[in-house]
């Protein structure tokens, strides 16, 4: 199925992402197609982890401890609107 080999792309470049960057407080994925796969990521965990925690002891002990978030709004917009916000007091 399409969607979920897109899975596995996403899930493949957050390790490369992972492993280069240490991001121990996490990696946030968002936008508009991480909103619509968000469902998708959460029914079939098991492809994205599969791919995200690769056959390397290290990797794989490294890429446990980095939590994923999808982000299900637009933090953009939320930013905007806060933003605009602060300035009109």
């Amino acid at each position: 199925m399409t969607i979920d080999f897109l899975i596995e792309i996403i899930a493949t470049c957050l390790v490369k992402f992972g492993m280069t960057t240490l991001p121990m407080g996490g990696i946030y994925i968002g936008g508009g197609v991480a909103n619509y796969l968000s469902g998708y990521i959460e029914k079939k965990q098991d492809i994205f982890w599969k791919h995200f925690l690769i056959d390397n002891v290290i990797s794989e002990s490294i890429l446990t401890k980095i939590p994923i978030y999808i982000l299900r709004e637009n933090p953009t917009l939320d930013g905007l609107e806060a933003s605009l916000l602060n300035e009109n007091q």
